[in-house]
């Protein structure tokens, strides 16, 4: 055991509780606030078994598991799945949704929508489900486990928390290969500063899968081109149209890419304002105004915050966890991509700020505390998901905050140099 080591056992000895609590750090926040949560429901649906534990989910729970189960049926069609189905999923995702295809059978996989819940007649889909989402939560949980290294009482609850928070549990109940993005997402952050030449090489390519089933964790890759490393960048890109080409040719070839962005494009999210389906319609609601009257606005805004993306790496040069917090929020805003399970890409911050021994300052704090409220679960108290709302708001001021001091950050720093010019010419 190396001198460090040794003194923190010490000072676990003498202190106890008092020495896990002493030093209140990003892991320790997420852990006590998601647990604190999690128990508050378990009580809450304990004593209140009429007030609808299912409620917290999609649709009540009736349609548990269809975005895994729609996507098994769509992936064997085959060539059909762009032109006859419609599907917006990358060629490896829908690679990976025929591989499972094959472990159900066809009295299913070739049922129309219509009988898309008729995989609860299938033994085989029931153990299907469970072995992708106990795969899924145990590759978060040692991921975070390995790459936080979190010490201690409360700060090894970090993983524990993030597999209980509610966007794993909602992307779980819902068979979303968001989970599996999300988290090829965080291998690349969590050895995008490797000194390990392998695992940064595994973490692009891990990038660029993640790319190839989201499309838009793409993304996070410009961090790399800001920080010059062109090589990389051009690597992650090239694995990144392999993920894309390869597997195309299991669905009509790379013509079937044309037809996928022509179902992206037709692809809309904005429902009725009553449902509080996205960013949009939620404050449509808050407001009392059409939600089409806002898209455009919202759209405006988008481009707001893919802009303060973008400068990001040149205002937070010592702060990387801060471009990827912009990014997973840019994510968020995006009206037909807020949703609970986007929200696991917050992770990504919270996993380098977990990471980081120094001391934070009063606004890293603030922008803490605001990340990790979407992953807080919390009883309906109300006819709507409390749960979708805290991500809304979430989204909301942390987009506010992060592009208020991106913009002010990188044109005042412009200003201040035109500034200094001039002086530096005079003297």
């Amino acid at each position: 055991m190396n001198g460090p080591e040794l003194e923190w056992n010490e000072k676990q000895k003498k202190g106890g509780l008092k020495s896990a609590f002493r030093e209140l750090t990003p892991g320790k926040l997420f852990a006590f606030c998601v647990l604190f949560g999690a128990a508050w429901c378990v009580l809450y649906y304990f004593f209140n078994p009429n007030a609808g534990f299912e409620k917290l989910f999609f649709r009540s729970g009736e349609d548990m598991f269809m975005d895994f189960f729609n996507s098994v049926r769509d992936a064997a069609q085959f060539a059909r799945v762009y032109t006859e189905r419609r599907v917006i999923y990358p060629p490896l995702a829908n690679l990976l949704f025929l591989i499972f295809s094959r472990f159900l059978p066809a009295s299913y996989t070739d049922t129309a929508f219509a009988e898309r819940l008729r995989w609860r007649e299938v033994p085989a889909a029931y153990l299907l489900i469970f072995l992708y989402s106990a795969a899924m939560l145990l590759a978060l949980y040692v991921l975070l486990r390995d790459s936080a290294r979190t010490r201690g009482t409360f700060e090894v609850l970090f993983p524990l928390a993030a597999v209980f928070s509610f966007p794993a549990v909602y992307a779980v109940e819902r068979g979303n290969i968001i989970l599996l993005s999300a988290i090829l997402t965080l291998f690349f952050a969590a050895t995008y500063q490797s000194e390990n030449r392998m695992h940064r090489e595994l973490g692009l390519i891990c990038l660029a899968a993640a790319f190839g089933l989201k499309l838009y964790p793409a993304l996070f890759g410009w961090v790399l081109i800001a920080d010059k490393r062109y090589r990389e960048a051009a690597r992650c890109a090239g694995y990144g149209v392999l993920f894309l080409l390869i597997p195309s040719f299991f669905f009509g070839g790379p013509m079937c890419l044309l037809t996928m962005v022509q179902n992206v494009l037709r692809f809309s999210s904005v429902q009725d304002p009553a449902g509080l389906s996205n960013f949009t319609t939620y404050t449509a609601w808050v407001l009392g105004v059409p939600a089409k009257a806002l898209s455009r606005v919202f759209y405006l805004w988008c481009a707001v915050c893919l802009a303060a993306f973008l400068l990001s790496p040149f205002v937070f040069r010592e702060k990387r966890w801060k471009c990827f917090l912009m990014g997973a929020v840019l994510i968020l805003t995006v009206p037909s991509l807020t949703s609970p399970y986007s929200a696991t890409f917050l992770l990504i911050p919270l996993l380098l700020l977990a990471k980081t021994p120094e001391k934070h300052t009063a606004s890293d704090w603030v922008y803490l505390i605001w990340a990790i409220l979407p992953f807080v679960p919390i009883p309906n108290l109300t006819k709507y998901s409390t749960n979708m709302i805290t991500v809304y708001v979430a989204t909301g001021v942390l987009s506010v905050y992060l592009c208020a001091e991106i913009l002010i950050g990188f044109f005042g720093g412009l200003l201040q140099k035109r500034a200094g010019a001039p002086a530096a010419a005079e003297t």
